[in-house]
């Protein structure tokens, strides 16, 4: 499975390291657009990249 990413660390996966990479593209191109990140557990907001580290977050467009 190829992502453009760098080889993973031993122990860890293509997958593991393509979110990753995803989630360092994603973030600032999707907080320069205006979106906000939310938990969609606890319904809070993430507001640094350091809090973002797992797929349960919704991207929302702040309303008007």
């Amino acid at each position: 499975m190829e992502c453009g990413a760098p080889l993973p660390p031993p122990g860890r996966s293509y997958s593991s390291s393509c979110s990753e990479a995803g989630r360092q593209i994603a973030w600032p191109l999707l907080r320069d657009l205006g979106y906000q990140c939310q938990s969609a557990i606890t319904r809070k907001s993430v507001n640094a990249f350091e809090e973002h580290r797992h797929a349960d977050f919704l991207w929302l467009f702040p309303h008007p």
